[in-house]
């Protein structure tokens, strides 16, 4: 039986990759209102990757109610939306708000789009306390912290070329500078620049500056992190970190191999990091013997070039005022960079490159004229390029919130290795090879991700939006995946192989994974913590009978009583939930759990309401 809400959210073509909330918008007289927490969810979804809201749909059921009087909600949303008391910020244009026909009523559909770095922070009333984002359980209040993070990248273009005051030209490490000039020399033979002497260089680069209007002059904050000393470094940013870690396997008992990190035996700058790093990270690279233009022996490789601009763009691109430093370390199965902030422009804009908002610009030139960088919008894509050419999984980038920081983890699993392959032709049987060469590389990646976003999908297959969609729902109509979730946050499982259960299949390849960067290892033992034995599956199907094919008929309190006797001795995820009632995630988690757990009904496992490998447990007597 097709869901009406699935029926309705595809015919208003809101996919896989968009967010979307639903409102009953009823008013007190039964023939609409605008509802008062709209303005924390157009902030939220301003704030984070835009979105959809739907008035007149009711969020427990996703039922279309309708607008009696859609003229009158009409004109109150236009009115708070030009209304900078309401909110601080309209993005919305004339399309982005339409009245549409559904089931024999009238419902609003608005659209709002993604505020970019300079409409930042879009906020209700006030930015300290009226800032919102999105999350996997609705909307959240912003720290201040965070905050004025985000207020300063909406007037900076560059963080990094504000004048240092108190600091002087003795904050810069010697050894440092004169190692970059030393390169520059080598990179940039007859510059006119190498003649200058070190403040007129420096001040060339955009590591010295002076105030026209005061006369005053001295380091800028770009200047300290590429060329200053440990003091001085940790006096200008108090949470400065740098760190690189060689991690062994996972039957070695060292936590790792190498290390360099802000110890105080170097100067801990950005520059001197890069130099001891980088050679460390490409050591075990093979290099197949080539020759340039007949003469020049090329010890380099794309993958080379790729780990280059990987680490690179981790450090100009990083937000050295959040509480969490540079990471990378360098694993048995793959490389991983961590850089403090989110990107300034879309993650998915950021893999198709193109265009580049970069948060250090000094540093980014420093970097370009030593050789290191690439230009503008080029350098992911750069990556992508050359791990497909060696047929590895594809890169991962990812955000995160709380605190701030942007993950890029490059693996060296091979994407179609026989092992894959392999299981694959066991659990679909011969029809595997048969299948359209993008839905092998969906169920392959499945397969060693355990699981996968719309996102995540769209970047491996390089399909547009909507062709990726179809694919998906007919991949699921044949039972080759599950889904669980709505909108951004769907997630995609391979089907259950003979003898499995839902909960099996969703997580058994993941506590062997090491993805995911530095949290990898706790992540995968959550992966796999959840695992419910057969027939204690079975069990909760029984409980979950009353419930399960039943959609309009089952009353909320049923459905509500029903979660509570599932989770009553089991911690459950909310994809093994989902697949016990037969409901999308989106509909418990929107309309059942969200609230079960404010009412004090279901304990959450792990404190963070986001954390993905969320589960729920019935609250017992104290």
């Amino acid at each position: 039986m097709t869901n009406p809400l699935d029926f309705l959210l595809d015919r208003l073509q809101l996919g896989e990759d968009t967010d979307f909330e639903l409102k009953a918008a009823q008013g007190r007289d039964g023939t609409g209102a605008v509802p008062r927490d709209l303005w924390e969810t157009v902030s939220a979804m301003a704030n984070t990757d835009g979105g959809v809201i739907l008035l007149g749909v009711e969020d427990r059921s996703g039922r279309v109610l309708g607008l009696g009087n859609p003229a009158k909600v009409l004109k109150a949303l236009w009115d708070g939306l030009n209304d900078t008391n309401t909110i601080s910020a309209n993005l919305c244009q004339p399309d982005d708000v339409q009245t549409i026909p559904a089931e024999g009523r009238t419902i609003i559909r608005m659209r709002v789009p993604r505020a970019d770095r300079k409409q930042r922070p879009v906020y209700v009333r006030n930015p300290i306390g009226g800032t919102f984002r999105r999350g996997h359980e609705g909307d959240y209040r912003m720290v201040e912290a965070d905050v004025k993070r985000m207020l300063a990248e909406a007037v900076e273009d560059s963080r990094d070329s504000a004048l240092q005051e108190g600091f002087a030209f003795e904050d810069f490490d010697p050894a440092s500078l004169q190692a970059y000039r030393n390169l520059f020399r080598s990179t940039k033979p007859g510059h006119p620049w190498l003649a200058l002497d070190d403040i007129s260089f420096l001040t060339m680069l955009g590591a010295w500056a002076r105030d026209r209007a005061t006369g005053n002059q001295g380091p800028t904050l770009a200047g300290i992190l590429m060329f200053g000393g440990f003091r001085a470094l940790h006096d200008a940013l108090p949470h400065y970190l740098v760190d690189y870690q060689e991690l062994p396997g996972p039957e070695t008992p060292e936590r790792w191999l190498d290390r360099v990190t802000t110890d105080g035996t170097w100067s801990g700058n950005l520059f001197d990091f890069y130099r001891m790093v980088y050679p460390r990270l490409v050591k075990d690279l093979k290099v197949p013997f080539r020759m340039e233009e007949g003469h020049h022996r090329v010890d380099e490789t794309p993958v080379h070039e790729a780990l280059r601009e990987a680490f690179v763009n981790a450090l100009i691109h990083g937000d050295f005022g959040v509480s969490v430093g540079i990471l990378v370390q360098k694993r048995p199965d793959g490389f991983s960079f961590r850089n403090p902030g989110n990107l300034r422009v879309p993650l998915e804009q950021a893999m198709d490159g193109g265009l580049s908002d970069c948060r250090n610009r000094s540093l980014q030139k420093m970097f370009q004229m030593i050789g290191e960088g690439e230009q503008a919008g080029s350098g992911l894509p750069k990556i992508l390029a050359a791990w497909k050419g060696q047929h590895w999984r594809v890169p991962d980038l990812e955000e995160r919130t709380n605190p701030e920081l942007t993950l890029l983890f490059l693996s060296q699993a091979s994407l179609m290795g026989e092992e894959t392959l392999a299981a694959l032709d066991h659990r679909i049987g011969p029809a595997f090879r048969g299948l359209p060469e993008e839905a092998r590389l969906i169920l392959a990646t499945a397969h060693t991700e355990a699981e996968v976003t719309h996102s995540r999908l769209k970047a491996a297959t390089g399909l547009h939006r909507k062709d990726l969609t179809d694919l998906l729902g007919a991949m699921a109509r044949q039972g080759l995946l599950v889904t669980s979730g709505r909108g951004r946050g769907t997630h995609y499982f391979l089907a259950p192989g003979p003898g499995e259960t839902p909960s099996e299949n969703s997580q058994h390849k993941a506590g062997s994974s090491q993805h995911k960067g530095e949290n990898s290892q706790q992540s995968s033992r959550h992966k796999g913590e959840n695992v419910i034995p057969s027939e204690a599956w079975e069990t909760l199907m029984a409980i979950a009978q009353p419930v399960r094919g039943r959609e309009r008929s089952a009353s909320g309190d049923l459905v509500r009583t029903t979660i509570l006797a599932l989770a009553r001795d089991h911690f459950l995820t909310l994809p093994q939930l989902a697949a016990l009632l037969d409901r999308t995630a989106g509909t418990l988690q929107n309309h059942y759990l969200r609230q079960m757990v404010k009412a004090g009904e279901l304990d959450l496992r792990y404190p963070d309401p986001n954390h993905p490998r969320q589960a729920y447990r019935t609250r017992r007597p104290s």
